[in-house]
């Protein structure tokens, strides 16, 4: 079955932080059964921005295990493996 929603870094954040869209969000994640998804890219930078915020550690990891699991994403990347590299503005990473 394909997703019916790809959704983007923004559409996460949105969720998240309880943005303006995070109702159109949780109306896709809650649909289940892989109607949703993510590409690689926003995936990445998703989990950048989360490992780079203010939350803790722990919970910087189970925010992303949440929505690794509503979203079957791609394979998680870990951080202790990325080296960011290129302009501070790009999500560009060395693995």
């Amino acid at each position: 079955m394909k997703p019916a929603h790809l959704l983007d870094t923004s559409a996460l954040l949105a969720h998240l932080l309880k943005e303006p869209g995070e109702d159109i969000v949780e109306h896709c994640l809650s649909a289940g059964g892989g109607r949703s998804a993510v590409s690689i890219v926003s995936w990445v930078e998703f989990q950048l921005i989360i490992s780079r915020s203010s939350y803790q550690k722990v919970d910087a990891q189970k925010i992303i295990g949440l929505y690794r699991d509503a979203l079957g994403v791609p394979p998680p990347i870990v951080p202790k493996v990325m080296t960011p590299v290129g302009y501070s503005k790009l999500a560009v990473v060395s693995l």
